[in-house]
């Protein structure tokens, strides 16, 4: 015959709490082993890419397109300026900047508002994907993606290869920096 154990509910509580105690600490340490970078991910076309979420401030949807004020004298991929809480927001066509093709606006487009420094430009994308996280050990050098075009790559931070899936990070760094991005006139 078996002995029934008569344990205080206690006792079982606290032994629970010691057991999620230990779990956590384990977690926290396994996470800090392995770091995350996180990001937006976004399409341009074809391509899938990122941006650092330091940079993002929000995201708008397609409607931006209606209170947009042309800029006369701008490059093409300059498509104007938009009041967002009262403050002037440069909106640039992010394919038309990179490969001279204007983007077609769809439901799920978006404005990517960024943020470099405290200058704040809105930058339209085909379709975001939400928050992406990578690990920093599935990161490869930018430099291994010589297929790419050569209009993008000064913009590429580093690339995440994830199963089939390549992300590549977007400098908004490298944009905001850039002096053909800064000479917006067509003169």
């Amino acid at each position: 015959m078996q002995s029934i154990s008569t344990t205080h509910p206690l006792q079982i509580l606290t032994e629970l709490e010691t057991a999620c105690k230990q779990h956590q600490a384990r977690s926290i340490t396994q996470s800090s082993e392995t770091p995350l970078w996180n990001g937006l991910g976004f399409r341009i076309a074809e391509l899938s890419l990122c941006i650092n979420s330091k940079f993002i401030e929000e995201v708008l949807d397609s409607n931006f397109q209606n209170n947009l004020s042309n800029v006369p004298g701008a490059k093409n991929w300059l498509c104007g300026l938009i009041s967002l809480r009262g403050q002037a927001l440069p909106v640039i066509d992010l394919q038309q900047y990179l490969f001279g093709q204007k983007s077609f606006l769809t439901t799920a487009s978006r404005l990517v508002v960024i943020n470099y420094n405290d200058i704040k430009i809105g930058l339209i994308v085909d379709e975001t994907y939400g928050l992406k996280r990578f690990e920093t050990k599935d990161s490869q050098e930018s430099g291994k993606m010589k297929t790419l075009a050569l209009e993008i790559q000064k913009y590429i931070t580093q690339v995440f290869q994830i199963n089939d899936q390549t992300w590549i990070e977007f400098s908004i760094k490298n944009l905001e920096t850039d002096p053909n991005f800064l000479n917006a006139a067509r003169f």
